[in-house]
């Protein structure tokens, strides 16, 4: 089963649709397959997922310009995208337990 489906099957559908994939392929093809992240550090490293920088929801992926709209579209490589969404992740979470068992609490400007 995949990420989507257990939660947001509307998502998985759009993901999975003639017209994302379309779109995924072209935005791919004007960022030539470059991490847009990694090239803008002076890195050269292939790209392997268009991320919404806005994220998508059951409301947003109906908005045409959010969803297929280039301006909310970026190219990156696999540790990129890890990293943008541990990002959204402490965003949200206000604390975490480590290893030690010791709470931690997030600074929301983080």
């Amino acid at each position: 089963m995949s990420y989507y489906s257990q939660d947001r099957p509307e998502q998985e559908a759009f993901y999975k649709s003639y017209k994302w994939k379309q779109v995924r392929k072209a935005y791919f093809k004007q960022a030539k397959g470059l991490c847009e992240i990694c090239l803008s550090k002076g890195l050269i490293k292939q790209g392997e997922i268009v991320h919404h920088k806005i994220e998508m929801d059951s409301e947003k992926i109906h908005n045409e310009r959010l969803a297929y709209g280039f301006d909310n579209l970026q190219l990156v490589c696999r540790e990129c995208h890890a990293k943008i969404h541990e990002k959204e992740m402490r965003k949200k979470q206000r604390y975490k337990i480590n290893s030690d068992g010791r709470v931690l609490i997030y600074d929301k400007n983080v």
